[in-house]
């Protein structure tokens, strides 16, 4: 039988751990959701509630808008400095 984390489906048996519920039920979670479920100290009752919690919440409308002009001309230079740094640093690699 291949077991699989809860909330991402992550399948490697190598990388997958037992996670007691409070049902006294026992699902399997990848070693990055269980550290997580651990240190929520949340006692989950099911598989579907456990997934739902640590599910990824990442997303664009969370991100906050720039607040005026003078906020968003500035993460606009040094989002551009990043980059231009990032492409040298990588160009730099090419040639040694």
């Amino acid at each position: 039988m291949i077991h699989r984390c809860v909330v991402c489906d992550f399948s490697d048996a190598r990388g997958l751990t037992r996670f007691a519920l409070r049902s006294g039920e026992a699902c399997f979670l990848c070693g990055t959701h269980a550290l997580m479920a651990e240190r929520s100290g949340v006692a989950y009752i099911s598989p579907h509630a456990l997934g739902e919690a640590l599910r990824d919440r990442r997303s664009g409308d969370r991100r906050l808008a720039a607040q005026d002009e003078l906020a968003d001309s500035l993460a606009r230079a040094f989002i551009a400095e990043k980059r231009e740094r990032h492409d040298r640093r990588a160009f730099a690699m090419v040639l040694t």
